[in-house]
C-alpha cells in the first residue's frame, strides 16, 4: 500500500510514499507523442523527440534513449550521419527549448549547442556557431525546410500563414521572399507546421498545417521560385479537418510521401 501510480502527460509512473522517485511504466504503452523525427540516408536509424519522455534513437534492434525530459523537434545531418542534433526543454517551462548536438549519434555522446538565436540562423561548422540569415525580424516562425544543394534555398513559415523563401540560405542578410499572399487565401491564417522540400527540386515544397479546419491540411507548391507559385491539396482521403504535424519525402521516390 506504499506505492502509488501518477498520469501526466508523459504517460504512467509508479512512485512510493517512502521515497519519491517515479518510476516509468510506459514501455509498451504505445501513447507517446512524438514532436519530430528524422532519420540519416543510407542507415536503418532514427531518432525522435517526444513528450516528457525524451529523445529516442530507434533501431531494429530496439530503441535507445539519448535525451531526457521534453524532447523536440531533431535533425540528422546529411552528410555526416554519426552526427545529429536535438532539441530539449530545460527544467523551468518558462524556458524556451534550446538545441543540442550529438557529436557521436553512436554512443549518445550529447554536448549543448544552444541555445540558437532567432530568426532562422544558419551553422557551417556543425552546429558549433550560429549566424543570422535573415536581413529583417520575421516572429511566428515554427517551420523551416532546406533544399537538397550544397547552398540550399530555405523556406520558412509558421503562425497566420506566413511562408517565405531564403535563397543561398548558408549566407548572412540576404532579403527574404515573403511568399504569404502567394497561398490560398483560405489558408493564410492557419499554423504551418512543418516544411519539406523536394529532394530533387529546390522550387518545389510540401506544407503542412496543424489547425482544426475543414480543408485540406497538406498541400504541394510547385514554382517557387516566382512570384505566382501554384498550390495544390494533396491530403488525398485524408480526413480533411485532421491536423498533419510532420512531412516526410522519399528521398529515391519524391512522389512518395509520409504524413503524420
Amino acid at each position: 500500500q506504499e506505492d502509488f501510480y501518477i498520469g501526466n502527460d508523459g504517460g504512467v509512473y509508479r512512485s512510493n510514499w517512502n521515497y519519491f522517485t517515479a518510476i516509468s511504466r510506459n514501455h509498451g504503452y504505445h501513447v507517446t507523442q512524438f514532436y519530430g523525427g528524422d532519420f540519416g540516408q543510407g542507415t536503418n536509424v532514427a531518432i525522435g523527440g517526444t513528450q516528457d519522455n525524451g529523445t529516442y534513437k530507434v533501431k531494429p534492434a530496439g530503441d535507445d534513449k539519448c535525451g531526457k525530459n521534453d524532447g523536440g523537434y531533431v535533425q540528422r545531418h546529411r552528410s555526416k550521419p554519426h552526427i545529429a542534433y536535438r532539441q530539449h526543454q530545460r527544467i523551468s517551462s518558462r524556458r524556451p527549448k534550446i538545441m543540442y548536438k550529438i557529436k557521436d549519434f553512436n554512443s549518445s555522446d550529447a554536448s549543448n549547442g544552444g541555445p540558437i538565436p532567432f530568426p532562422p540562423t544558419a551553422s557551417t561548422d556543425e552546429g558549433s556557431n550560429w549566424n543570422k540569415v535573415t536581413s529583417g525580424t520575421v516572429t511566428g516562425i515554427k517551420a523551416i525546410g532546406l533544399s537538397n544543394d550544397g547552398v540550399p534555398t530555405m523556406y520558412f513559415g509558421g503562425t497566420n500563414g506566413k511562408f517565405y523563401r531564403q535563397d543561398n540560405a548558408i549566407y548572412t542578410g540576404i532579403t527574404s521572399h515573403n511568399l504569404t499572399s502567394t497561398l490560398p487565401m483560405a489558408l493564410r491564417g492557419d499554423h504551418i507546421s512543418w516544411i519539406r522540400v523536394h529532394p530533387k527540386d529546390r522550387t518545389t515544397a510540401y506544407i503542412s498545417f496543424s489547425d482544426i479546419e475543414p480543408r485540406s491540411r497538406v498541400y504541394k507548391g510547385k514554382n517557387l521560385n516566382t512570384g505566382s507559385p501554384t498550390w495544390t491539396a494533396i491530403g488525398g482521403d485524408l480526413p480533411s479537418e485532421l491536423p498533419v504535424n510532420c512531412i516526410e519525402v522519399d528521398p529515391e521516390n519524391p512522389d512518395d510521401i509520409l504524413f503524420a
